[in-house]
């Protein structure tokens, strides 16, 4: 059965919003200077000019390296730029000006999911729920962390919280469709799979996992239907998701 990954954070700008309420009628010319830096910042992550956005937005930390958001604007700055790893160090750095922060934790977790520590991932989210942050995406993390760690019982709470609080997520819905199907819940999971198809029709992976279920229940009908859609979009699946469906007559063959 195939999944889908992780959520990644939206880049936002941060430091502007957080600072707007409080020193924007007092700014002094280097604290212009400051947001002027961010704000570039941003601009750049969101085009996906990542190397100009980390090199905005370290040399704002240079200049005033106590903000906890200039921090955390970084280190989403590398997670979406693909490099994890490097931005474990600045979400700590803000969590040392900020520790109370649920949003830095949830971040802390994005990092860790993309690193494949799904132990720390879970415990980074578990936090973010003890300092108040909520999310469908922080739910959805914090199920998905507890499934890649062995855990699809307790994965199933969280992932159906993230999708109440966002039924329009085809990537929470096909999510929750595996965990479903993982403890043998297939209505279930066959009911949420066409829920996040009728979001997505072209979604090859959900469509797998639909026809997974439904070899998996017997019908192979419907599990051929799936195929047939495999066969022309995604051929690798669906010679996958076929051997599947042919399991047992496959099985019979060999002996």
């Amino acid at each position: 059965m195939r999944k889908t990954g992780i959520l990644l954070p939206i880049f936002f700008l941060v430091m502007v919003a957080e600072s707007a309420g409080q020193v924007i009628q007092n700014l002094s010319e280097s604290q212009k200077a400051l947001l002027e830096l961010n704000e570039q910042g941003v601009i750049h992550a969101t085009a996906q000019r990542y190397d100009e956005a980390i090199a905005s937005i370290r040399e704002a930390i240079r200049r005033e390296p106590g903000f906890a958001g200039l921090y955390k604007n970084l280190a989403t700055a590398y997670i979406n730029s693909g490099k994890p790893a490097e931005a474990l160090e600045p979400l700590e750095q803000a969590l040392k000006l900020e520790p109370a922060r649920g949003d830095l934790f949830f971040y802390l977790g994005v990092a860790n999911s993309e690193l494949g520590r799904h132990l720390e991932a879970a415990k980074a989210y578990e936090h973010a729920l003890r300092h108040g942050w909520r999310s469908a995406a922080l739910y959805s993390n914090l199920g998905w962390s507890y499934f890649l760690n062995g855990n699809a019982k307790k994965a199933l709470q969280p992932l159906k919280k993230a999708a109440l609080l966002d039924p329009e997520d085809h990537k929470i819905l096909n999510n929750l469709g595996v965990v479903y199907a993982s403890l043998g819940h297939f209505e279930e999971a066959a009911q949420t799979l066409r829920n996040a198809l009728k979001l997505r029709p072209d979604l090859a992976l959900t469509r797998f996992n639909l026809g997974w279920v439904y070899a998996n229940r017997k019908d192979r009908k419907a599990a051929l239907e799936q195929y047939s859609f495999l066969q022309v979009h995604a051929p690798e699946l669906g010679r996958e998701l076929y051997k599947e469906i042919y399991r047992d007559f496959l099985i019979e063959l060999k002996k």
